[in-house]
C-alpha cells in the first residue's frame, strides 16, 4: 500500500509480501518486494513508487531481502537458506544465481538477511552472523558480532533504529 497524507492507496495487486529494499540495480533506482511467490520490482514515477514487474524466473518464498552496493539481491528464503541474485539490465529476469543452503556447512536452515550500516549481514536461524567477503568471494562468519553476543541466545532478529544504532532482538 502507499500512503498519502491521510490517503491509503493500493501499490499493486501482488499479496503475500513480507519485505522490501530500496536500492540501486545497474543505475537504476528500485525497490525490490520478496514474496510468497516471485521478487517485484517498484520503479519510481516522479515522487511516487509504482508497480513495475514481477521477475518471473525465480519463484520462492522470500522473506527478507537486502540489495547491496553493487546491485545484487541478497534474498532470505522463508524456510531454507539464501539466495545472491543478479538481474539483467533491464531487471526482468536473473542472469546469475548462487544458493546457500546453510551457512555453517551443515544442514539447510532458515536465514534472514538485514544490512548494518553499508555491511550486509546474515543471521542463521540456528544462531550466528555472516557476512559475505568480496575478495575471496565467500560467506564468511561476522567475528565482531558473533563475539559481542556470544552470552546472548539466538536467532536474531535486527532493526536499524539510527545510522549508528540498532536494536538486535533474539
Amino acid at each position: 500500500f502507499e500512503l498519502s497524507g491521510n490517503n491509503v492507496s493500493v501499490a499493486s495487486s501482488i499479496v503475500g509480501g513480507f519485505c522490501q529494499d530500496h536500492g540501486n540495480i545497474h543505475g537504476k533506482e528500485v525497490l525490490v518486494q520478496g514474496t510468497y511467490t516471485y521478487p517485484v520490482v517498484f520503479t519510481k514515477s516522479g515522487s511516487r513508487w509504482q508497480y513495475s514487474h514481477t521477475v518471473s524466473d525465480f519463484v520462492q518464498p522470500i522473506n527478507s531481502l537486502v540489495i547491496d552496493d553493487d546491485g545484487t539481491i541478497w534474498a532470505g528464503h522463508k524456510y531454507k537458506g539464501l539466495y545472491s541474485l543478479v538481474l539483467d539490465d533491464e531487471l526482468r529476469n536473473i542472469v546469475s544465481q548462487k544458493f546457500y543452503p546453510s551457512l555453517d556447512g551443515e544442514s539447510e536452515s532458515a536465514i534472514s538477511v538485514y544490512r548494518i550500516k553499508d555491511r550486509v549481514v546474515f543471521v542463521s536461524m540456528k544462531g550466528g552472523f555472516y557476512y559475505y567477503d568480496r575478495e575471496t568471494a565467500s560467506v564468511q562468519p561476522y567475528e565482531q558480532l558473533n563475539a559481542l553476543l556470544a552470552d546472548t541466545e539466538g536467532p536474531f532478529s535486527i532493526s536499524r533504529f539510527t545510522d549508528d544504532l540498532y536494536w538486535f532482538i533474539s
